[in-house]
């Protein structure tokens, strides 16, 4: 009996041998023929065959034979070019033209009318659009629009004012809510706290209108006699315009707030900018399609599930008629509402109501399986989409990694939805809330005390009921953007203000200019706020202190999407020393 490796050696030879063998006879063997004949194959193709002298007829056979099939040079090309496109006569200097001279002479071409005043009046008003847009981008027009206001009278000769401090039409202060900034704690990698909480949560207050100094008054500066020749065409440009424009103005329905401080060390200085609507004026409301995304796993107990539901139930009375909405319960998988959005009609309401009602805390916890098909919603053009995220954070199947999580639905969010996301108790993951919601221009909220939940969560909602304008765009003129935060602009609503931090230099930006634009359904809006630092409201190093949270912020951002790279260590460690904002990676 053969042994194994004689098995073994015998196989390796015969494997050889046969490759040498298939190598040895490769060459002669035909591995494609073709079926077809070559009459077949001429017909099929449609091909002709051809005698080269019929085609080259000033060719000859010598000069054929001077040329290979493939010449082995570009000399020969160009000597075979040469020879098949010869001129037609050598001998003569050229072809005449029978009685050119006369010819010419007669002939006479009749010149086209050229309409000399219309090409004018289309370049006289190319050149204006380019003016127009040229200086709106720069921001150098004046605004004449802004409606001054209704308790300091206008002198003949002025121009009109802005009110800075205080809410217009009445004396009572303004309460905002808070911020929206996220309040994160240094309990993770990556969680941003600020040393001195409440910094930013502050309100807006402002004495009686009839009270008011003249150093509360922002005035728009005046332009010299020059100037305002020089910009008369282009203003009677856009005057002659406006009425067929399709942006509107929103100029008399807000108030701007701008305040400086300068460490008196440091050659920038640091600015805070609120954007407030006015109260008393008919601003329109859109309506909005809101997407309720409510954690139930057994990771939320059963009474803080009901606590839970029962502020739910009170956020959906207050949608409109108009608004849309969904309901969309989490656990291992989701389970929706409705599978779209449905009309908030009160039917709905109270179906979603009940809904709600017979939710039970069980299954486990896949927080990017039960988003991800919700960022791709699509929302109404020009109207908001607005994703209340209730969880408390923690995943505990399917994708469980936090950092995954905010990159991969940040992605996933090409339609510009808003995520809000609201927690309760002291077992929130902090760090995946804020940032998700920070990333896609929403906010977050926390409260601790699992019995508050039922009255915090409406009132959360309540701040996103009224919206004013969605897809906001911001241009600061000569103010470098890569210093003004938060970079992306969160939607507008009303009864809150959007505010806006950023640095400048007095020496070089005498003159503050914003241009803010954005949709309201159909329409395109935008305002124009233009200003002098030397005018604005004089605040305090808790201005500085805002930039550099919301910096610090925007650095965490980063660091969630591009990883911990050694610049943004460093400067977050930066902004502990210089401004006392607390993170976990300036330890």
């Amino acid at each position: 009996m053969l042994s194994r490796r004689l098995i073994f050696g015998l196989s390796v030879l015969c494997t050889i041998g046969f490759y040498v063998l298939l190598f040895a006879v490769a060459p002669n063997i035909l591995m494609v023929q073709t079926h077809l004949r070559s009459e077949k194959l001429a017909a099929r193709f449609n091909i002709q065959l051809r005698d080269p002298d019929q085609l080259f007829g000033r060719d000859t056979q010598a000069s054929r034979q001077a040329f290979s099939a493939r010449p082995g040079s570009v000399s020969d090309l160009l000597k075979l070019d040469t020879a098949l496109v010869a001129p037609p006569s050598q001998d003569g200097g050229g072809a005449e033209v029978p009685n050119l001279a006369a010819r010419i002479g007669q002939d006479r071409v009749a010149p086209a009318p050229i309409p000399m005043a219309d090409s004018l009046r289309r370049v006289d008003g190319r050149i204006l659009e380019i003016t127009r847009d040229a200086a709106r981008r720069d921001l150098e027009v004046p605004r004449r629009l802004v409606r001054p206001s209704p308790d300091v009278g206008l002198p003949a000769a002025g121009l009109p004012i802005l009110r800075a401090p205080g809410p217009p039409g009445g004396g009572a202060a303004l309460t905002l809510p808070n911020s929206g900034l996220p309040s994160l704690l240094a309990q993770g990698p990556g969680i941003l706290g600020n040393t001195r909480p409440g910094v930013l949560e502050g309100q807006l207050q402002g004495g009686t209108p009839a009270e008011e100094s003249l150093e509360s008054i922002v005035r728009l500066p005046e332009l010299p006699v020059a100037a305002r020749e020089l910009h008369a065409p282009v203003r009677q440009a856009m005057e002659s315009m406006e009425e067929t424009r399709d942006v509107g103005f929103m100029d008399d329905l807000l108030d701007m707030e701008l305040s400086t401080w300068r460490n008196p060390g440091e050659a920038e200085g640091y600015f805070r900018l609120r954007i407030i609507p006015k109260q008393g004026e008919d601003i329109p409301i859109l309506p909005k399609d809101v997407t309720f995304v409510v954690d139930a796993s057994s990771s939320i107990p059963q009474h803080k599930l009901n606590v839970t539901t029962k502020g739910l139930r009170a956020a959906l009375e207050q949608l409109r008629p108009e608004d849309r909405f969904n309901v969309v319960v989490f656990r291992d998988s989701p389970q929706r509402f409705k599978s779209d959005l449905v009309p908030a009609t009160p039917e709905n309401v109270v179906a979603a109501q009940k809904f709600l009602g017979k939710l039970e805390s069980k299954g486990e916890t896949d927080v990017y399986r039960a988003l991800q098909p919700v960022m791709a919603q699509v929302p109404r053009p020009g109207m908001p989409g607005i994703v209340m995220v209730v969880s408390d954070g923690r995943p505990t199947t399917g994708m469980r990694d936090g950092r995954t999580i905010i990159n991969g639905l940040s992605a996933d969010n090409d339609e510009g939805n808003g995520i809000y996301a609201f927690g309760g108790g002291r077992t929130v993951n902090r760090y995946l809330l804020d940032l998700l919601a920070y990333r896609n221009k929403g906010a977050a909220q926390v409260v601790q005390p699992i019995d508050d939940i039922a009255a915090a969560l409406p009132a959360f909602f309540k701040t996103l009921r009224d919206p004013i304008l969605v897809d906001l765009q911001a241009d600061f003129g000569r103010i470098d953007e890569s210093t003004v935060f938060p970079q992306t602009l969160p939607d507008f609503f009303g009864g809150q203000a959007v505010t806006l931090f950023g640095r400048y230099r007095p020496g070089e930006d005498s003159a503050f200019a914003l241009w803010l634009a954005g949709k309201a359904g159909k329409e395109k809006k935008e305002v124009i706020f233009r200003t002098d630092f030397s005018a604005a409201q004089q605040g305090d190093r808790d201005i500085a202190r805002g930039w550099a949270f919301q910096k610090a912020y925007d650095i965490i951002g980063r660091i969630s999407q591009e990883g911990e790279k050694p610049e943004y260590r460093n400067e977050l460690k930066r902004l502990r020393a210089e401004y006392g904002i607390k993170t976990s990676y300036d330890e």
